[in-house]
Order: structure tokens, then C-alpha cells, then sequence
């Protein structure tokens, strides 16, 4: 296994762990997922267009000048009330608390501006 992949390895696994959990704790809370987007879902084309982006590309301004990609976004909504919920997911696995706490303050700022 090279190195970058042994590296990845342990955020790939809790990605999923974590999108299992938040999956089975919907399910039990009779909560259908309307939308699923994660940090490797792209749209358009590397080879010939050279527009690849992710879909959890979300803009902190009008002006789309600034932007960040949570690893996972889900939109849902409760089968009894049918109240909608965005989940906006970061898996985090590296003790630099400021960077943590820096995208914490841009999933704010991305709610503010009422993306995604």
C-alpha cells in the first residue's frame, strides 16, 4: 500500500463509519435522506472541459469568490412532521484544533449565506 493511501485509509473508514451511524440513527427516527452528496461525488470533466468540482462545493459569499467543501452533505426530512434538516459532515482526524475551529466557523458563515 503506498503512502498516500495508508494515510487516507483511516478517514475513508471513519467517513463511512460515521455515515452509517447518522444513516441507522434517520432510519430509527422515521427520517428518509432526500439528498446525499460526499467530498468525492464531482461534477463535469477533468479531461476535456477541466471543470471538475465537487458537489459539496458550498460559496461563503455572494459572489462565489470564497468557498470550502464539507466531506458530506444530506438533506433530509421527518416522514411524521416533514420537517427539513441539512447535515453538513467534517471528519477530522489530526490534532490541529485552529483548523477545526476555522471550518467550524465556515459551516457557519455557509448557513448564514443559505448554501447549499
Amino acid at each position: 500500500m503506498n503512502s498516500i493511501s495508508s494515510k487516507r485509509l483511516p478517514t475513508q473508514k471513519n467517513f463511512i463509519d460515521i455515515h452509517i451511524a447518522t444513516y441507522e440513527h434517520l432510519k430509527n427516527s422515521n427520517t428518509d435522506i432526500l439528498k446525499f452528496y460526499a467530498y468525492f461525488d464531482k461534477t463535469g470533466n477533468n479531461r476535456t472541459s477541466h471543470n471538475l468540482e465537487s458537489k459539496t462545493k458550498l460559496s461563503l459569499d455572494h459572489e462565489n469568490k470564497n468557498f470550502f467543501m464539507p466531506d458530506e452533505i444530506m438533506i433530509t426530512e421527518n416522514n411524521e412532521d416533514q420537517e427539513k434538516n441539512i447535515y453538513l459532515i467534517e471528519m477530522y482526524n489530526g490534532k490541529d484544533t485552529i483548523r477545526t475551529i476555522q471550518q467550524i466557523a465556515k459551516h457557519g458563515k455557509a448557513i448564514t449565506y443559505g448554501t447549499p
